[in-house]
């Protein structure tokens, strides 16, 4: 029921924006999407991952309902003789219906797992990457404190140069990083590098990098749900 909701917030914000087009701000197209990452945390915070999402938990749902409607049907207390076949019926079909939950959930923690195995592999990439990382020459250097006065950045950022990567990236969520490629540290003007310097600076500004924890946690737990991937997908390209 969960990923139903969800399926359906995710297509009414796409035809929101789609509807409003260019008469918002870039920034509201963005901030939209925090609504389905509010909502979809909102489910797990008062009654927990296991009873309010899983696919099992529907299974059980749907158990209980024909339990219900299983004893209703049981035959009058004048046939004592043909009872014991519903009950062995009754208890068969209960049974087979919990296995069935069980396998669901299963199922669904090993995608879960699964999921966050893979994310934190990616973590201890970049964990390999600040520690082979370098200093960068002190004209970087310096426009890169020029960017934080600018941006407004408070906290102590470092700026390294690493071969192991082919773009720019920010990373740390108690010491915060800004990595630069080696590669384009004779491509660029000062002026561009101000440009790159300031979008990364920006995302550590805004906790991006908190967001970017959080929403990979929802991909893990809606792994299922593929619609949920291609919003936030979306949403990190509006952020961007």
């Amino acid at each position: 029921l969960c990923n139903l909701f969800s399926t359906l917030l995710i297509w009414s914000i796409v035809v929101l924006k789609k509807v409003l087009g260019h008469r918002v701000s870039l920034r509201f197209h963005y901030h939209i999407w925090l609504v389905l990452l509010l909502s979809l945390t909102a489910v797990l915070i008062p009654v927990g991952m296991t009873n309010s999402f899983l696919i099992g938990r529907v299974v059980d749902e749907i158990t209980q309902n024909h339990e219900i409607t299983a004893d209703s049907t049981q035959p009058a207390p004048d046939m004592p003789d043909d009872t014991w076949k519903y009950d062995i019926a009754e208890i068969t079909e209960k049974t087979n219906q919990s296995h069935a939950g069980k396998i669901f959930e299963a199922i669904w923690l090993l995608g879960t797992i699964g999921v966050l195995g893979y994310y934190f592999l990616g973590s201890r990439r970049v964990k390999r990457i600040q520690r082979f990382s370098e200093p960068v020459d002190e004209q970087i250097q310096k426009i890169f404190g020029t960017c934080c006065k600018s941006v407004g950045v408070k906290q102590l950022v470092q700026l390294r140069q690493s071969d192991q990567i082919d773009s720019p990236m920010s990373f740390g969520y108690r010491q915060a990083y800004v990595f630069l490629p080696t590669c384009i540290l004779l491509q660029f003007s000062e002026r561009e590098f101000g440009y790159i310097i300031s979008h990364e600076l920006n995302h550590i500004k805004h906790k991006d990098i908190w967001l970017n924890y959080v929403i990979c946690f929802m991909q893990a737990v809606y792994w299922i749900n593929p619609f949920v991937w291609w919003a936030f997908s979306k949403m990190q390209c509006d952020r961007e």
